[in-house]
């Protein structure tokens, strides 16, 4: 086939991987109730949700100072952009989710221009986007509120804008910028950050070293800053965060894994073409470029920590497939991404059901289902919105953070988890609990394994013990900062 031929024959694949890659994400969004880990609801929607609503659960983190406040009041915003063209839990969710897969598909063409500035061809560049369009992990994280999904974009943008040109001094300026917001966003995407700063003093830019770091210093004035107007003292969550973390090793708490479960993740998400990642890094190596010892430091600083989730490394796929990319067209020496498109393609038909065991691994724990978890319970909520009468809600025998709380009930009302009061309170007048044949008069509604009772009177006692507040329960020690701003 003809140069021309190749061209036209990969655009068109391009728009294919497209529409497939937009069609996934649609499904999640409109299929997923669940939550992958209760940090997608408790580290972003809730808050905002508590800041634009004045009701709803307030985290420990959000108590003690253990986050800065950049991204749930970036949720807030589009809480309230949302609510304010209709007031309801479905539309605004719907509204954050679609905004999150959005950026997720900007990521993929970030993927296209960050592989031609590591001197990748057109080709290597369509194959890096295609990999991120119809990558399955991607895509399961893409609609979800994390700061890992909401720095991957600026993390991809920011070292395109990096390796691009260090001569036009606004590119500096829109990288150093970028990479900064990642790390208000996670403080462990300073080693983005830090990467930077290192392949400029490789290239010798001294001029543009200089511009960056004078704009990380602005940047972390308005992180300390921001931290003085919520928590009453200068970089204060970071700090916090850090004792908490490195010194108290207060993450272990929620769970340890051992040094292979990166490995096991990586490989179980996207099979043996992990082979394909681990031969573009071996060739970025290679080729002398800096971000394949980007990524390795990334891993490690991850690697070493006990506790271990895969959306702390899910940035570092696109950055991947930008080096695979590379890879295909030097070493393979492929000219269309034909191939790969209808590889991708039929690996999603055949796992279209995302909520398959096959992707359990992406979860925390490895041996749960990450498709929908717990997203029967999420979706009474919504159903219990719905109801006028509801003066309070339990869900029985259930632990409410893997709920989306307040942010799917929306509801001024009293909530309650397995550890809540009894019946005989009468503290709430509606129940969600696991279906049982002996329930069916109280039933209102059914979903999965779960049903929505509703009590047999109308009114609710009002309960003097009722927090709003979601308090530790480890004995790490915490102390209250100066001030807060909820």
């Amino acid at each position: 086939m003809s140069k021309f031929t190749y061209t036209r024959l990969n655009h068109l694949l391009v728009i294919i991987a497209l529409l497939v890659g937009v069609a996934f994400r649609i499904w999640q969004i409109l299929t997923d109730y669940g939550i992958y880990w209760p940090d997608e609801i408790y580290q972003s929607i809730a808050p905002a949700h508590k800041m634009v609503f004045g009701h709803g659960f307030l985290p420990w983190e959000f108590i003690y100072g253990m986050r800065n406040w950049a991204f749930p009041g970036f949720i807030a915003l589009l809480l309230k952009i949302s609510s304010s063209i209709k007031n309801t839990p479905e539309f605004y969710l719907t509204f954050i989710k679609s905004f999150f897969a959005i950026t997720s598909l900007l990521t993929s063409y970030g993927c296209y221009l960050l592989t031609r500035s590591l001197r990748g061809n057109h080709v290597a560049g369509l194959m890096a986007a295609v990999l991120t369009l119809l990558s399955i992990p991607l895509i399961y994280f893409s609609h979800r509120a994390l700061t890992e999904v909401a720095s991957m974009p600026l993390i991809v943008f920011g070292l395109y804008f990096t390796f691009r040109s260090t001569k036009n001094y606004k590119t500096v300026g829109m990288a150093s910028s970028l990479l900064a917001l990642a790390v208000i966003l996670r403080p462990q995407n300073a080693i983005f950050a830090l990467g930077m700063l290192i392949h400029l003093l490789i290239i010798k830019d001294y001029r543009a070293f200089l511009n960056s770091l004078a704009i990380f210093i602005f940047w972390a004035f308005i992180l300390g800053f921001m931290d003085y107007l919520t928590w009453g003292q200068w970089f204060y969550s970071s700090i916090t965060y850090l004792k908490f973390n490195l010194i108290q090793q207060g993450a272990n708490l929620f769970g340890t894994e051992g040094p292979s479960y990166y490995f096991m993740a990586i490989y179980k998400s996207i099979g043996a073409f992990s082979l394909f990642l681990l031969s573009g890094w071996l060739l970025g190596i290679k080729n002398k470029l800096i971000l394949p010892y980007i990524i390795l430091a990334y891993f490690l600083a991850h690697q070493f920590l006990s506790h271990k989730e895969f959306r702390f490394i899910i940035v570092l796929l696109p950055l991947l497939f930008s080096l695979t990319g590379i890879f295909f067209t030097k070493a393979l020496k492929l000219k269309t991404i034909m191939v790969l498109t209808l590889f991708l393609c039929f690996r999603l038909i055949h796992f279209s059901e995302i909520k398959m065991d096959k992707i359990s691994h992406i979860r925390f724990p490895l041996n749960k289902s990450a498709f929908n978890y717990y997203g029967d319970i999420n979706r009474l909520l919504l159903l219990a919105n719905k109801k006028t009468d509801l003066c309070g809600l339990k869900i029985d025998d259930f632990n409410l953070i893997w709920s989306g709380g307040y942010s799917y009930l929306h509801q001024n009302v009293p909530l309650y988890g397995g550890a809540g009061p009894g019946l005989e309170k009468h503290h709430y007048n509606y129940l969600i609990m696991k279906t049982n044949p002996l329930n069916s008069t109280y039933q209102v509604a059914t979903i999965g394994q779960y049903s929505l009772l509703k009590l047999p009177f109308n009114h609710c006692k009002k309960d003097e013990h009722f927090s709003w507040r979601i308090d530790p329960t480890f004995s790490v020690p915490l102390n209250l900062p100066p001030k807060r701003l909820l």
